[in-house]
């Protein structure tokens, strides 16, 4: 489902987190008692930005919960990229990365000890980095598996032993839990293990991310697993088993017989978990289907419901079958006190029968009879709203009515259940796209809302990503999309075309880096400073104007840290779009966005924050409200909204009736176009539109 492989272990002491693919803040924030306050260690497999693109959001995220300090495991590249990235926040960053080399040996503390296995691969190709250092570290392929011991565990203090051996409540208590010996009244000695139960056994699990030829050579040549095969059990007594090995590789290697083979060696005892491409890629997160199931009830062109997508399927090794368990998202494996696999966690994965047996509406229906009646009203006045245009009455958005604006991401600063952050598609036509800006999670949010047939070809579409500036919650997710857009290529046998990419000329000193150190991304993309030198800049976006053949298009500089600007673009139509990006109220951009057929326009804060939105340079909803009746645009849709309001911005009453029908709020996966807006908007009542609102507040 677009996102990458991730463990979190859970011990007494401590949180782990093994890979930190985008968007893992995110799915830990839906996920109640997991403590992330504790979570300061995460171990990375290898150099790719599928492992580590989510470790700027998880700071966020931490930072939250009161952490200050992260170590990442592995890799020196890997925090020395993220130090050299402090430019995309305001002041300090969220916490300080420090690092921890595999060159290390291991890692220990009170609950585990993490050895470190670095395993060699194959060359890279085309290393265009000079730098010995660097040369070094990036000219080959390099994963780092990782042996977990869990450190045994005491047992729980027994208040029925305590009891018979004449321990008072009070602090003898405490000093026997901490593991001290008490001297009772009458002289006796009692010790910890007097009073407790029987501690829990250390237990071992391993984890492996092979992704070519060498590298399995390498891990077949390691001895640092041989502790652990059913030979060296009856060899040695340094022996032991592995309860548990977690595999990353890619379904090619694991179903190798050279790999089967490694795999076997260690005997029914080990349970295998099998994270890759043939992993199960369910949706798991509820809320947004069952949320855009129920706008679709009022609104099914504006909000198709979202794409739940077939499992792939791979070959299971014989006399393996009963040990290897294909991972889930939230399958959980307890290691102690004893080893099985569970579904702790009371969070579904989605599926089309789960959708529409959660359906929120439909529990409506059922407890009042006027909601249907009103729902029925309603939808009887959109069509009749449609049928004015005769033929167009069950209008096809896809059947070429552009541009067609799909909002990937609507959330400010960091994503929530409901919203994940800034990432807006524009479809010109069926040949020709437009991403302005490029959030975290921006991929995953793409095959949420792109069935499998159409996927590829939407990414291999987008000719042109804007990035209005360079904080994080508008940037963090264009090497997902650059890389899952080169494989789109690949997989549509066709040559690639470089995007082009306008953006602040500090954003691209971090893709520089990012290639140096880990994957080469420079070649993927055409790179326009959108705050360079104005004739280079003004020939770069005539070159993109012919390239998408629009009529016009333009950058804006506007009011807000980080070198922001905001989009104009006119379609070879005439059809002329604002794109504000982050912003006070700026006079260039409403001059330079007058008439506009559509403005989108941010609405971080309401009314009640206009000093913190001036301090940190937003607007709030009248504040929005305001530009959009200064610039006389035909429709305004407000967005980037706050994480503060987890549903429904706070707009008031009066805001609400001002919207009317040239104005409304985005919602993540909705989507227009000129046809639909002038239909559906523009023909019908204030009431319908704030019923429309209602809808999105009922149930949550």
């Amino acid at each position: 489902m677009g996102r990458g492989k991730c463990i979190f272990l859970c011990s007494d002491w401590g949180r782990y987190l093994f890979n930190c693919p985008e968007s893992t803040g995110r799915i830990m924030r839906l996920v109640p008692n997991f403590k992330i306050g504790r979570l300061q260690d995460v171990f990375i497999t290898r150099q790719t930005w599928h492992n580590v693109g989510g470790i700027p959001g998880l700071g966020l995220t931490l930072k939250q919960a009161g952490v200050k300090k992260l170590t990442v495991h592995g890799f020196d590249s890997v925090a020395t990229i993220f130090k050299a990235t402090n430019c995309i926040y305001d002041g300090v960053p969220p916490v300080e990365i420090v690092q921890n080399h595999y060159t290390v040996d291991k890692f220990e503390d009170e609950s585990i000890c993490v050895k470190y296995v670095p395993l060699q691969g194959k060359q890279k190709s085309g290393n265009r980095f000079h730098d010995e250092k660097i040369a070094a570290q990036s000219s080959n392929e390099l994963t780092v598996a990782y042996i977990c011991d869990l450190k045994q565990r005491r047992g729980k203090m027994n208040i029925a032993k305590c009891t018979r051996m004449g321990v008072p409540l009070g602090p003898m208590l405490g000093k026997l839990q901490k593991g001290e010996s008490v001297i009772l009244a009458d002289g006796r000695h009692i010790k910890p293990e007097d009073v407790m139960d029987d501690p829990h056994p250390s237990t071992c699990f391993a984890l492996v991310d092979i992704t070519d030829e060498c590298m399995l050579k390498s891990l077949l040549e390691c001895d640092e697993f041989d502790r652990f095969s059913n030979e060296r059990k009856h060899e040695s007594d340094e022996s032991r088993s592995l309860d548990l090995l977690i595999h990353f590789s890619n379904a090619k290697i694991f179903e190798s017989s050279d790999y089967i083979k490694w795999m076997r060696k260690f005997g029914q005892s080990t349970r295998h978990l099998v994270l890759n491409e043939s992993s199960p890629p369910f949706a798991h997160n509820k809320g947004i289907h069952t949320l855009q199931l129920q706008m679709n009830h009022v609104l099914p062109q504006g909000f198709p419901l979202l794409t739940c997508h077939s499992l792939s399927h791979s070959n299971v090794p014989q006399n393996l079958n009963n040990q290897i368990i294909k991972a889930e998202p939230f399958l959980t494996y307890h290691l102690r006190p004893h080893t099985k696999f569970a579904r702790d966690l009371e969070l579904q994965l989605i599926n089309d029968d789960v959708i529409v047996a959660h359906d929120p509406i439909k529990s409506l229906y059922e407890e009042n009879d006027d909601f249907e009646k009103t729902l029925n009203t309603y939808k009887q006045k959109a069509i009749e709203a449609m049928s004015v245009e005769d033929d167009d009455a069950n209008l096809d958005i896809q059947s070429g009515d552009f541009p067609e604006i799909v909002f990937l991401g609507t959330s400010s600063a960091v994503s929530t259940k409901y919203r994940n952050v800034s990432a807006i598609l524009a479809r010109l036509n069926n040949y020709h796209s437009i991403l302005m800006d490029c959030g975290e999670g921006a991929c995953q949010q793409f095959y949420e809302y792109f069935d499998s047939n159409r996927l590829d070809r939407e990414l291999t579409n987008i000719k042109f990503i804007f990035i209005s500036h360079l904080h994080a919650d508008h940037q963090m997710g264009l090497f997902s999309i650059l890389s899952r857009r080169k494989e789109a290529f690949e997989k549509l046998n066709l040559n690639y075309e470089p995007v082009f990419i306008v953006g602040p000329a500090d954003l691209f000193k971090i893709h520089f880096l990012y290639s140096k150190y880990i994957d080469d991304v420079m070649p993927l993309a055409k790179r326009v400073p959108s705050n360079g030198e104005a004739h280079l800049t003004e020939n770069s976006l005539r070159e993109i104007r012919g390239r998408l053949h629009l009529r016009s298009l333009n950058v804006v500089k506007v009011m807000h840290p980080k070198s922001a600007y905001g989009l104009i673009f006119t379609t070879s139509k005439g059809y002329k779009v604002v794109y504000s990006g982050d912003t006070l109220e700026s006079t260039r951009l409403i001059n330079a966005g007058r008439d506009a057929d559509l403005l989108i326009h941010e609405a971080t804060l309401d009314d009640s924050r206009v000093a913190d939105a001036k301090t940190k340079y937003h607007c709030t909803i009248g504040q929005a409200i305001d530009v959009c009746r200064k610039m006389r645009a035909k429709f305004s849709i407000l967005t980037h909204i706050s994480g503060r309001y987890p549903t429904m911005p706070l707009a008031t009453d009066e805001q609400i009736e001002q919207c009317g029908d040239d104005m409304c709020f985005a919602f993540d996966f909705m989507r227009f176009t000129p046809k639909y807006v002038e239909m559906i908007f523009k023909k019908l009542s204030e009431t319908s539109i704030c019923f429309f609102f209602t809808i999105y507040l009922q149930n949550l």
